[in-house]
């Protein structure tokens, strides 16, 4: 149980620029919990983490995260638990919820400067006219 308080309290740490990456995290934690000498962690056919000696023939698992498709792959140790599967991907699918709120973020501030900019251009351009010559 403790493993999976492990996986669960790594959705508390704060998101630090330089830190260790979340799903590398969560990928110690669970070799850890399984003994496994190296692991592989992805999504689709993205690898977002990778540990330790990965071999051809690793054991592929499914963690339940609702929408996205989460997969982790250990070699060596024994098999995750349930519980540790479904707390690895709860912390994984709350990481690519924060992660897509932050490129939203973002966009949308993009957005925001290049109205701004527009809206500066055409107020540069109005006060150079003549308003009598606008009809």
């Amino acid at each position: 149980m403790t493993d999976v308080l492990s996986v669960l309290e790594l959705a508390l740490r704060p998101q630090r620029e330089g830190g260790v990456p979340l799903p590398a995290a969560v990928l110690e934690d669970v070799m850890r919990g399984t003994g496994a000498s190296g692991g592989a962690l992805g999504r689709g056919s993205e690898v977002l983490a990778r540990s330790g000696a990965v071999r051809q023939a690793t054991r592929r698992h499914e963690l339940p995260t609702g929408r996205e498709a989460f997969w982790l792959e250990l070699a060596d140790g024994g098999e995750p638990a349930d519980s540790l599967r479904v707390a690895a991907g709860v912390v994984l699918g709350s990481w690519l919820v924060r992660e897509e709120l932050k490129q939203a973020r973002f966009a949308e501030r993009r957005r925001l400067w290049e109205v701004e900019s527009l809206l500066a251009i055409g107020q540069a351009l109005g006060g150079t006219l003549e308003p009598a010559r606008i009809v």
